[in-house]
């Protein structure tokens, strides 16, 4: 009793406050869709790089970052593409993609006959994540437009993804 008791009030906290539709549909739910991705677009510097933690007491953005995020933003955007036809989310996708292989390495000294590639941020941390977020969205690219000139870093990242696995699996 005590366990379904505690459910409920964990079921019942979670909906308080929330608003509850029930006319949710296909349509509504791409246009909110549009409207993030809009968001995103907007938010998206010269460079590829998205503005990420806004501060409003400096009224400025913060300089951390997370590349995981930002790897899985362009595929979102991707997704959007696909889904609306609409080229700005597929051109903000590709700067995205452009900017976050930049930070991808090769191996340390001591893993130089490897041959795989990457996602590093600025601390030198290479997250089996950000390549896995980055071969998703690479390929989602490819996919979209044919283009197969990504393909040499896929495989790269594949290889890295390959590295970081242990022998047990």
């Amino acid at each position: 009793m005590k366990k379904i008791l505690s459910l409920f009030l964990i079921i019942g906290t979670l909906c308080i406050g929330n608003a509850h539709s029930d006319d949710l549909t296909p349509e509504s739910l791409l246009q909110a869709a549009v409207l993030g991705g809009d968001y995103l677009v907007r938010h998206q510097n010269s460079d590829g790089s998205f503005d990420y933690v806004y501060e409003p007491e400096k009224d400025d953005y913060s300089s951390s970052y997370n590349l995981l995020r930002h790897a899985g933003t362009c595929y979102s955007l991707l997704e959007l593409n696909e889904a609306t036809g609409d080229k700005r989310y597929l051109d903000s996708a590709k700067i995205g993609l452009e900017w976050l292989l930049e930070r991808a390495r090769g191996p340390k000294p001591e893993h130089e006959q490897e041959s795989f590639l990457a996602i590093v941020s600025s601390d030198q941390e290479a997250k089996l994540g950000g390549a896995a977020l980055a071969l998703l969205a690479l390929c989602k690219y490819e996919t979209i437009t044919g283009d197969q000139g990504w393909r040499p870093v896929c495989h790269q990242l594949f290889l890295f993804i390959q590295f970081m696995q242990d022998e047990e699996g």
